[in-house]
Parts: structure tokens; C-alpha cells; sequence
């Protein structure tokens, strides 16, 4: 996890210039923030179409360390 203070310049840095893709954005604006689950090229191909099934392959995912 990153806390970044403008999520469109962090985006731009991790979809442009390390070609990563955005799986899910989940926002709780009564708390003021956003949340951004981004994923590997190679991982691309595995991630589901379907934004409820992409949820759970999202949080299914083991993480790198």
C-alpha cells in the first residue's frame, strides 16, 4: 500500500511508465479517500471482465514481497 497525495499523478506514473493496469477503484468519500488496486502486465490476462468476480480475483491475489 501507497498513500499518495494526487492518486491522477500517481496513476499516470504506474500505468504509463510502469504499464501496469487499474483492476478496481473503491471510494469512500465519507472518509475522503479512494482506494486503487493495480495489477502487472502478465497478471492482466487472468483478471476477470465481470466487476464482481474481478473484486474477488482481486482480493484472492497473494501479494509480493
Amino acid at each position: 500500500m501507497l498513500r499518495v497525495r494526487d492518486p491522477q499523478v500517481a496513476l499516470d506514473f504506474y500505468t504509463r511508465i510502469m504499464g501496469m493496469r487499474v483492476l478496481r477503484r473503491l471510494d469512500f468519500p465519507e472518509m475522503k479517500f479512494s482506494l486503487y488496486f493495480l495489477s502487472r502486465a502478465d497478471a492482466d490476462a487472468a483478471a476477470p471482465d465481470d466487476l464482481g468476480e474481478r473484486t474477488a480475483w482481486t482480493f484472492s491475489q497473494a501479494c509480493d514481497s
